[in-house]
């Protein structure tokens, strides 16, 4: 979160420089944070598969893999809305451009929360040698 912080606030500033008002640097940072629950779904994923099989953890790497490619590319592809809406990083709105709207953001933060539940399941049924 610190990240998607620091990122919206210097975006604004950049903006309040080029000569934009200064109200860009409130509004550029809510836009980078509301990105949160997309960035907290792939680390709980993560998370999941290294706690349960180990071996496919490079999986949520494909996961972040096509959500950019779907979100930067396939609609110039032509790819239908469909097969676009498969990607997690499709849902959320691309603030300032579009409407802020909670369902997406509140249906990702709690397969966040569901993925981070298991994963914590999970890393508490391993079987880890301690030191």
């Amino acid at each position: 979160m610190l990240l998607l912080t620091a990122t919206g606030v210097a975006t604004g500033v950049g903006a309040v420089a080029a000569g934009g008002d200064a109200s860009l640097v409130a509004e550029l940072t809510a836009a980078y944070l509301v990105r949160a629950p997309e960035v907290l779904l792939v680390l709980a994923l993560a998370a999941l598969l290294f706690a349960a099989v180990p071996r496919v953890v490079g999986v949520a790497w494909a996961v972040l893999v096509y959500g950019g490619i779907v979100r930067f590319f396939a609609p110039n592809l032509g790819w239908p809305s469909w097969l676009m809406n498969t990607s997690p990083l499709q849902h959320i709105p691309r603030l300032p451009v579009e409407d802020f709207a909670f369902t997406p953001v509140l249906a990702l933060l709690a397969a966040a929360a569901v993925l981070g539940a298991l994963a914590f399941a999970a890393f508490r049924r391993r079987d880890l040698a301690g030191g």
